[in-house]
């Protein structure tokens, strides 16, 4: 879903196609669990682009999607450490 969707908001430029597919994904990502940093990003510039939503909230998807971002990093590091002290 989430690759047909930027093809359609980056490549084809078709808006309006790109829009209900963003809005499923983001109800999927609240639907299944923590928030997705490459989701929040996406939809933070295709919303500011076609005026979907204000600079607030626009900014206040990048800061949640850099928040995921970082816990991301985090998690996979400590699985990495993990991994290390086994062997």
């Amino acid at each position: 879903l989430f690759n047909y969707t930027l093809y359609c908001h980056v490549v084809l430029n078709d808006y309006d196609r790109a829009r209900p597919l963003y809005l499923e994904a983001l109800r999927r990502m609240i639907f299944k669990g923590p928030d997705i940093a490459q989701i929040l990003y996406s939809y933070a510039i295709f919303a500011f682009v076609v005026h979907d939503e204000d600079i607030h909230e626009c900014l206040n998807l990048v800061k949640r999607a850099r928040t995921a971002e970082i816990l991301h990093y985090n998690l996979i590091r400590k699985q990495q450490q993990r991994e290390a002290d086994l062997h």
